[in-house]
This record gives C-alpha cells, structure tokens and sequence, in this order.
C-alpha cells in the first residue's frame, strides 16, 4: 500500500465503493484519522464486501502478535508529527521531563527490566543510578 493507493481507496470508500483485492484484513475501531479528519464507518450498515474479509486478529500470522512499536502504523503519516502527537506520542517523555523527579525516573527504569544492548546486558536502572550517585559534575553514561 502507498501513501497514493491509500488515498485512492479512502476516495471509493466515501463513494461506497469497495476496492476487495487490496484488502489483506479489516481493522474493526470506529474512527480513523484520514488527513486531518475522522471518518466514521457505519456501524448498522457495513458493506457486504467486508464480511468476508478477517480482521487482523484472525489472520494465523498475525493471531498469537500484539503490537507496540508499530502500533501507530496504518494510522498516522510517519511523516507527521503532529499525528503521532495526537495519538499520545512523547506523552512519556512530557511526564518525565515535567512532572517526575530524578530518582523517579531511575525508579521506573529499573522496575521496567530494561537492559543494554551490549553484551553483558547491564541493567539500564542500575547503570542510571551508579552515574546518579557518582561524584563530581561532570558525569557520562556509555
């Protein structure tokens, strides 16, 4: 799917045409953001054409996947930060510049788990607050 045939079909589909061939699975939510607008699909009258298609969960390769990184694909232009804004993005990073203290931060890391990606795997929390506790001003975290 391009960005072009995505909006081709968003085109039919206002039309009440159904483009079957370029379906892979149907996504069952009620809204889509569609550039800068939210498009409702009828719940009491879907088209027939989407009744036989799965949805992504009934899909065997996407049955047992739950999406996290890429959870925003096929929602929002990756292009658009305002997009991904408004689904919540960098909420995280707002919370913890604004409203948590150091030690919270190092306190949330080190509940997460998250590990280096360097052979050892050296716990992230532990790493944060050794270089925390660490004398001196000038401090580097590698």
């Amino acid at each position: 799917m391009t960005p072009e045939r995505a909006r081709e079909l968003i085109a039919a589909l206002a039309r009440g045409e159904f483009k079957k061939e370029w379906a892979l699975a149907k996504i069952e939510q009620e809204e889509y953001l569609v550039e800068d607008k939210i498009w409702r699909y009828p719940k009491d009258s879907p088209p027939r054409e989407l009744e036989e298609i799965p949805t992504y969960e009934e899909l065997p390769f996407y049955k047992k996947q739950r999406k996290i990184t890429m959870r925003n694909c096929g929602f929002i232009n990756p292009e658009n930060i305002e997009e991904y804004i408004a689904r919540g993005g960098y909420s995280t990073l707002y919370k913890v510049l604004k409203e948590l203290r150091p030690e919270e931060v190092i306190a949330e890391v080190t509940r997460s788990g998250l590990r280096g990606r360097g052979g050892a795997g050296f716990p992230t929390g532990r790493k944060w607050d050794l270089c925390r506790k660490a004398t001196g001003d000038i401090k580097y975290i590698i």
